[in-house]
């Protein structure tokens, strides 16, 4: 750690040095850069779940579907067990060379694993080699993943006009709702015009093919831009860490606790309820796959609209009442929602996703600048990614698969209620023991 003064000088930054002395348009690009990032993670993480349905024989063919699905559904947890790896990897990169740089290499490295499974070679073609190399080509999608988030929500927070760091950290999921509504329209239009031998020989790859174009678009924004003022500010005084993985182990142990807590309840709800509700809805519940999209898509709008409003208010009324609310809603939502989902009505079903993906919001909304503003410049990359990897891999992955499988063993209306309340249980713990972190500047070391 620096010597006090210059800490102190650094914390203490004027406004001249800040956020302040950025001008709109620069602040547009960094916000857009930063939305593509993360809309190109979500993109390539959401065209596997919504297609989980169509590529399970493809890669894993089985007599019983519900093996096929679960494997597939393992394939896409897995990727998870390598972003607290990619965390640990880009997380330092994010710390010592920057953010846009950062986040410029692992949108590359995503966008390319995408693209590289929509042309992989089936079991049929290839036998066991083909499910190895879709394992491969997850593994680096988890990889890069375990960087991009925090390296992308840093990046933006640390531009954000002052007053209002909710409203610009909730661009982070207002990108991810999109890439969740791109990837889920492209899904009900290709199960809805394409034939099944169709959609099952090219369909779905060509839907990730498009992985590599907007890739390339994501890098080439983030290479036009400068790096956050607060880092260039850190960079400019020698006080980037040397050893930032370790210093955030050694220092923000309690911040890395209470991230974990907090982003529990969140990554449960955005992978259940945004990205494993079209399989849910088609495998339990009684619809087909084109109405399933359908349905998810009408509550992806609803939260990709809804988000921004609530980072706006968590900038009114405080970052830790709106991360407690966000914890209560989905506990006591959770169970009327899925009986109307269950309730074998498309309207029943349509409103259940909604108060779902409102619930969703709430989180969504206030949680990403929350959780920058916890940790000091000169760690929050590494910090960020390695607190929100943990939770992500262990809650959020391999939610799909434990939920498919309580499903297919109890009740499949039981099953998501319950894993929702005991996420949203874990969370409220969290968020009552955070302190408010809305008033004021971020802290630098």
């Amino acid at each position: 750690m620096a010597g006090s003064s210059a800490a102190d000088g650094l914390n203490t930054r004027a406004e001249d040095s800040g956020t302040d002395a950025i001008g709109p348009g620069m602040r547009r690009r960094a916000i857009v850069a930063s939305v593509v990032g993360n809309f190109v993670e979500w993109y390539d993480f959401s065209v596997y779940a919504y297609f989980a349905v169509v590529m399970a024989p493809l890669f894993f063919p089985s007599h019983d579907p519900t093996a096929g699905l679960l494997a597939t559904f393992a394939v896409f947890g897995l990727a998870f067990l390598f972003r607290p790896i990619g965390a640990l990897i880009f997380g330092r990169l994010g710390d010592r060379i920057g953010r846009r740089l950062t986040l410029a290499i692992v949108v590359l490295i995503m966008s390319g694993a995408t693209a590289a499974i929509g042309v992989l070679p089936t079991y049929e073609q290839m036998g066991i080699a083909a499910p190895v190399l879709l394992v491969l080509a997850r593994a680096l999608q988890g990889l890069s993943a375990g960087g991009e988030y925090a390296t992308a929500t840093s990046y933006l927070v640390e531009n954000s006009p002052p007053g209002r760091r909710g409203l610009t950290g909730s661009w982070t999921y207002s990108g991810i709702g999109l890439a969740l509504l791109l990837g889920a329209a492209l899904g009900a239009t290709a199960s809805a015009t394409l034939p099944p031998d169709a959609l099952a020989a090219w369909g779905w790859r060509a839907v990730f093919l498009l992985g590599a174009p907007l890739g390339i678009v994501g890098f080439y924004l983030c290479t036009k831009l400068e790096d956050s003022p607060d880092f260039v500010a850190l960079k400019a005084r020698n006080l980037v860490a040397d050893s930032p993985l370790l210093s955030s182990l050694r220092t923000q142990m309690g911040n890395l606790v209470l991230t974990i807590g907090l982003v529990v309840v969140g990554t449960a709800q955005v992978y259940l309820v945004l990205l494993y509700m079209p399989t849910h809805l088609s495998a339990r519940a009684g619809f087909s796959l084109p109405q399933a999209l359908l349905i998810n898509s009408i509550g992806l709008a609803v939260f990709t609209v809804v988000v921004p409003f609530v980072g706006r208010w968590s900038d009114a009324v405080g970052r830790r009442w709106m991360m407690i609310a966000a914890a209560i809603v989905p506990a006591v939502a959770a169970y009327p929602s899925f009986l109307l989902i269950f309730s074998k009505s498309f309207a029943g079903a349509v409103a259940g996703q909604l108060i779902l993906a409102v619930s969703t919001a709430l989180w969504a909304g206030a949680a990403p600048t929350a959780l920058v503003e916890i940790f000091p410049t000169r760690l929050r990359a590494s910090s960020l990614s390695i607190g929100y990897s943990v939770a992500v891999s262990v809650f959020g992955g391999f939610s799909p698969l434990l939920v498919t499988y309580l499903s297919a063993v109890s009740d499949a209306l039981l099953a998501p209620v319950l894993y929702l309340v005991i996420a949203a249980a874990i969370s409220l713990v969290a968020a009552l023991f955070m302190r408010e972190t809305a008033r004021g500047e971020l802290a630098s070391t």
